[in-house]
């Protein structure tokens, strides 16, 4: 389901790229599982180190893509705005399938960060 806060985690979690790149580029390196080891990377980042990569974002003026705005003024932004509940909310049967349809992808894209890495 799409909203506000989706999108705020969404924003904020791109604050921890470099964190994120350092993770996948580790367990390409080790043979672990590369997924696992980006969501356990970035499950351990403490919330005084993620308001930190706020704050230098704000004072850095970061921004995600040509053209954008920078990321602290897209979450203060998306917090402002009030959204309405998605118009479309997925089963967990469906979300599985997506899953599942993904999963053949994530494999491919595991094995060329491992091949880049070696």
């Amino acid at each position: 389901m799409s909203s506000a806060d989706s999108a705020d985690g969404l924003l904020r979690a791109l604050l921890l790229h470099e964190t994120a790149r350092f993770a996948l580029e580790r367990a390409a390196w080790s043979g672990d599982d590369v997924w696992e080891r980006l969501r356990a990377s970035l499950a351990s980042v403490p919330d005084t180190e993620r308001e930190r990569r706020l704050r230098l974002s704000r004072l850095r003026g970061d921004a995600f893509g040509k053209g954008s705005p920078p990321t602290y003024f897209r979450i203060q932004f998306v917090n402002k705005t009030s959204c309405p509940r998605g118009a479309v909310t997925l089963s967990n049967e469906e979300t599985q399938a997506i899953d599942a349809e993904l999963l053949s992808l994530r494999a491919v894209i595991a094995d060329e960060l491992r091949d880049g890495a070696g």
